[in-house]
């Protein structure tokens, strides 16, 4: 476990006459912050964390397993476009590189929410920019479905009481990763029992977190997509240890929606063709019209 989580994890032991503190809710696009590092301060790179995990996903071809310049797994995420990858800003590091499918592409920059801080645990997302586009193929690959507005309801009671996780991490503490995608489905639990759960960590109205089961991601999960009905609104995040009795922390995803539609039209890819009109690549608009462009 990295020094940033126990560093976490320990304020949950010692700091248990502190309630959590509850904050509102935030408006996508604002200044937000979160857990983990863009390069880690400490003398090693925070280790992102599916345990007990059934070993076959075989419709979630938008999953992009991110791996270090030595082949080794990294972190999870999903691919929202052809030149972007959906994952945790935790999973800010050096020489990155993007497998969907058939393809793999080096990561040009990371873009980590503004506010993160690898000292808190809320806003734990970063898109990825691809050095070159991933195409969408047939039976092998697809780019995710987003949420289209923030869920102002109790998203835990609807449509996340329960979510699918995915990843290529360990299987188990201190195990390999994982050769193939493995996913888990898990119960969450709201955001007030969440808070509860970790005393002395100030958390914001920006996470969902799991039931404390036996079920966990592990390393190399985080950045990983947490599924709701066919929709991305989670990204796993951080937990103070794979067989932890303390739930797992995702990101919500449709909390985010202002920094990542606002980090893609900043920082967006252009493409010429069909006599060279400028197309425009917006987070999952992917077809140029009637297949004209080249």
């Amino acid at each position: 476990m990295s020094k940033c989580l126990f560093y976490l994890c320990m304020l949950t032991s010692i700091a248990n006459q502190t309630p959590a503190t509850a904050t509102t809710t935030q408006t996508p696009g604002t200044t937000i912050t979160s857990i983990h590092n863009q390069t880690n301060s400490f003398d090693e790179p925070l280790q992102p964390r599916i345990y007990v995990a059934a070993p076959e996903c075989p419709d979630f071809l938008f999953f992009v397993s991110l791996l270090r310049s030595n082949g080794e797994q990294h972190c999870g995420g999903s691919l929202i476009g052809p030149y972007w990858v959906l994952t945790a800003a935790s999973c800010n590091y050096f020489r990155l590189s993007a497998t969907a499918g058939p393809y793999t592409e080096a990561v040009q920059r990371m873009f980590p929410h503004p506010s993160f801080s690898m000292h808190s645990v809320e806003h734990d997302v970063a898109l990825a920019k691809l050095q070159n586009a991933i195409p969408s193929l047939a039976e092998q690959v697809s780019y995710v479905s987003l949420p289209k507005d923030i869920f102002e309801g109790v998203i835990e009671n609807e449509v996340c009481a329960n979510v699918t996780l995915m990843g290529m991490g360990r299987r188990a503490p201190l195990g390999a990763s994982s050769e193939e995608l493995a996913c888990l489905q898990v119960g969450t639990i709201t955001y007030e029992a969440c808070a509860g759960e970790f005393p002395g960590v100030t958390m914001q109205k920006v996470v969902m977190c799991s039931r404390t089961e036996a079920k966990h991601a592990c390393e190399g999960d985080t950045g990983g997509p947490v599924m709701c009905e066919g929709v991305q609104f989670g990204i796993i995040s951080w937990a103070c240890d794979c067989k932890d009795e303390h739930p797992d922390v995702f990101t919500r995803v449709d909390r985010h929606l202002g920094f990542i539609v606002a980090t893609v039209k900043q920082n967006r890819a252009r493409r010429m063709g069909c006599g060279g009109t400028v197309f425009v690549v917006l987070v999952t608009v992917v077809q140029c019209f009637a297949n004209k462009c080249s």
